[in-house]
């Protein structure tokens, strides 16, 4: 077998050009300091698209060609330095969680109020508890970070000091009716204008994306459709499906074992304490998804990245390397 050491493959070109191509080989390579090595055949690389008389210039000017950096990619994707897989929180991540969930909200605890008798300072309680204030919605609340049986808690409980009483499951009924009533009040605007070309762009990329939400399935898929994206993903795991929420990391175990894609190459990006973590407690990569919305947040625990716009993810690998 041959072998090529990258350092100084130029002086090395007119050698490796009388290497058995066809035949097997091992390259070594050197990245940041730390001497690689792997055994390949030339018709594996070319799997990727890669011609490897391409990597070694016809000359010997000394120039370095830019298929060297085509060359490095290949190898870390063979040390597992590369996202193979990534999760997405819906809410405030891949859709304008206000412009959403502002007026489906407000239009459910409307009619909360009506069908349990209930006054105006009721309501406005409720708002309160479950994170709005001012028009806006706090990141970390439960609106915005938890799930439907928190939220039918928290109505209960208020009501209750207001003089009404529910039963958990009655409430958690209506609760969900309400919002299935109400979903079409919400703008669906995706948080990039270019959302479904760059989940394209991923896709071709070869990494499976899933999405993560305590939403319920019927909500989620229909926003995943109006933003166009619903058939891009390869997983999409929601509330009230028998599995526990974020930021329990059964989801994260399910991926790494029926999606076969490895823990060391998954990353969560979210927008809120609960998805980091959820990243935490599953041993992934996390980058925190901070916007206009969820500016000057509290960040805990600490995520991996920062993105401030999803097309930062066109050079994901950089995370990992």
């Amino acid at each position: 077998m041959k072998s090529i050491l990258l350092s100084d493959y130029i002086k090395r070109a007119s050698r490796y050009r009388q290497c058995d191509l066809n035949g097997e080989f091992v390259c070594k390579i050197q990245i940041d300091g730390t001497e690689t090595q792997f055994t390949t055949r030339r018709k594996l690389l070319n799997s990727f698209g890669l011609e490897l008389d391409n990597f070694f210039p016809k000359d010997h000017s000394g120039k370095c060609s830019n298929e060297i950096n085509s060359f490095i990619l290949l190898l870390k994707r063979y040390r597992g330095k590369t996202v193979k897989g990534i999760i997405f929180d819906k809410d405030g991540t891949l859709l304008d969680f206000e412009a959403f969930w502002l007026p489906v909200t407000y239009g459910v605890l409307k009619d909360l109020a009506r069908k349990f008798c209930v006054s105006a300072e009721a309501e406005k309680s409720v708002k309160q508890k479950i994170g709005i204030h001012d028009g806006k919605v706090g990141r970390n609340s439960v609106l915005c970070a938890g799930t439907y049986a928190q939220m039918s808690e928290i109505v209960r409980s208020v009501f209750s000091q207001f003089g009404t009483e529910a039963a958990e499951k009655e409430m958690y009924r209506e609760l969900c009716r309400a919002f299935e009533e109400n979903m079409f009040r919400g703008a669906v605007v995706p948080t990039t204008p270019n959302l479904r070309e760059l989940l394209l762009y991923l896709k071709v990329q070869g990494i499976k994306l899933f999405v993560a939400t305590t939403d319920n399935f019927s909500i989620t898929s229909a926003c995943l459709k109006k933003l166009g994206t619903k058939d891009l993903f390869d997983g999409v795991f929601t509330d009230g499906a028998g599995y526990p929420p974020k930021p329990d990391p059964y989801i994260i175990e399910k991926i790494v074992k029926e999606y076969a894609v490895p823990r060391e190459n998954l990353l969560m990006v979210g927008d809120t304490c609960t998805d980091l973590q959820f990243a935490c407690n599953g041993r992934i990569k996390a980058a925190a998804y901070i916007s206009q919305e969820n500016e000057g947040a509290v960040l805990s625990p600490l995520p991996d990245f920062l993105i401030r716009d999803l097309n930062e993810l066109r050079s994901v690998d950089r995370f990992f390397a």
